[in-house]
């Protein structure tokens, strides 16, 4: 059996356990009467009378610090214990995705849930959602409309059940992103070229720069991800938003010629040059190096410009600037991949009614504007609460917040709507298949082929 097999197993038998735990646990007078009382404190966070507790919290960040949002984390959550209001957090920080996700899971199956955890949310969390272990925040943010309007309306998606038939908002959308194409408008200028908005204007670029003795782009796809968020941005910008959905309920297959045309476009870029001789030799900081050292034109990346290139030569020569990813259909020119990135959910699961209101409020801090304020002082990423304006004097930020506002509907990475949790990693896998020569066929037959294993 392969490591993945494995740990598609591994994960049947904690959601097994989970199930097996909450239809015990909601069972019985007690769970019902705390229910009630719940209820009962009514949905005003902030008038909550809460006896002194301790709120365990998941986050996936850097426990001993080593960069500026973890230092911050770590920091406010050392000062908000100093104030003794009665709610002591007790923080659980894991930066490596597997391992930080790996503990959550194998917490909750054995009945030590945190009060509090970051997960992605969307069928990543389904099961929790299903299973009653987390809780629907929807009254809480109906009662506090300042606090639900904080928040960036396209970025509700991700903890929004209702497309899986459950009425309610779970969880509380914090951190965000939106795949943007990065430009460098001097080596446009030079070439007489204007920003592309759509997929035709981009390949005219890459051509004339090319000619002109201008790398277009030097991609990263050592690491696996960038071609798989290409081909995301690439399927929402050619046909629309509920793609993804009729992708995962298989009314598309990756070997239907809606998927092939795709792959073969990011093909024929990388086989032209315009990607650069050797994706797979490339990883993504040295590709946003590259990018903010004037070696190539343009890089397609996460909305966090304002952090990842503040300390290049072009940003501080503000040659750089951000614009959206170009269409091949215009009327989803505002249609992108992107959203709510991590969200926090509050987990009831073997959880006192007094344990559940300090979880509250300890969220409702932890997605406020004051809290996203001091944040991006000093480390300007771009998340789901609306920062205030001109918090900051960066202009990457600021342009890749405006952008974001004008977007009208985000979809998450094409394989994260699935429901079968092996998908991510077999269609990132097979896409890096491109750099070594494999045709779109290929690719396409590699992801079906793999794909065939975890039914």
């Amino acid at each position: 059996m392969n490591i993945k097999m494995k740990r598609i197993l591994s994960c049947l038998m904690v959601i097994c356990m989970v199930l097996g735990l909450c239809a015990c646990g909601k069972k019985g007078q007690t769970e019902e009467k705390e229910q009630g009382e719940l209820a009962d404190a009514g949905y005003d966070i902030d008038a909550m009378e809460v006896e002194e507790t301790t709120v365990k919290l998941y986050h996936r960040i850097n426990a001993d610090g080593g960069d500026a949002e973890s230092e911050y984390f770590i920091r406010k959550i050392n000062e908000w214990n100093e104030e003794d209001n009665g709610i002591t957090i007790e923080p659980v920080f894991i930066m490596k995705e597997t391992d930080y996700l790996d503990r959550l899971s194998t917490d909750i199956a054995s009945g030590d849930a945190p009060d509090i955890f970051m997960q992605y949310g969307g069928t990543n969390c389904l099961d929790y959602v299903e299973s009653d272990i987390v809780l629907n925040l929807e009254p809480y943010f109906d009662a506090d409309q300042d606090w639900y309007n904080g928040i960036v309306k396209a970025n509700w998606n991700m903890v929004d059940y209702e497309r899986y038939g459950h009425e309610g908002i779970y969880g509380a959308p914090w951190s965000a992103f939106e795949l943007l194409l990065y430009y460098n408008e001097e080596y446009l200028s030079k070439c007489n070229l204007e920003v592309p908005k759509s997929w035709e204007e981009l390949e005219h670029c890459c051509e004339v720069l090319k000619e002109n003795g201008y790398q277009p782009f030097l991609v990263g796809e050592a690491d696996n991800y960038r071609y798989g968020h290409l081909l995301s941005a690439m399927a929402v910008k050619s046909y629309g938003p509920d793609f993804e959905n009729q992708l995962a309920d298989r009314k598309y297959t990756y070997e239907s010629p809606e998927i092939v045309k795709l792959i073969q476009e990011i093909k024929d870029m990388q086989d032209k040059g315009y990607f650069g001789e050797n994706v797979l030799s490339v990883d993504v900081n040295a590709e946003r190096s590259y990018f903010g050292a004037g070696d190539c034109a343009f890089m397609i990346d996460l909305s966090r410009g304002g952090a990842l290139l503040s300390d290049s030569e072009c940003f501080k020569n503000q040659t750089i600037h951000a614009a959206k990813i170009p269409y091949f259909d215009a009327k989803y020119e505002k249609d992108n991949m992107g959203g709510a990135s991590q969200n926090y959910f509050v987990c009831t699961m073997n959880k006192s009614v007094n344990q559940i209101k300090a979880s509250l409020k300890v969220v409702k801090w932890l997605t406020s504007q004051g809290f996203v304020d001091e944040l991006v002082k000093e480390y300007a990423n771009t998340y789901s609460v609306i920062p205030s304006e001109g918090i900051i004097d960066n202009y990457m930020f600021d342009e890749c917040n405006e952008l974001m506002s004008q977007t009208e509907a985000y979809v998450a990475e094409l394989a994260q709507a699935s429901t079968n949790t092996a998908e991510l990693t077999v269609v990132r896998n097979a896409l890096q298949l491109l750099g070594s020569g494999s045709s779109a066929e290929d690719v396409s037959k590699e992801i079906m082929d793999n794909l065939a294993n975890y039914e």
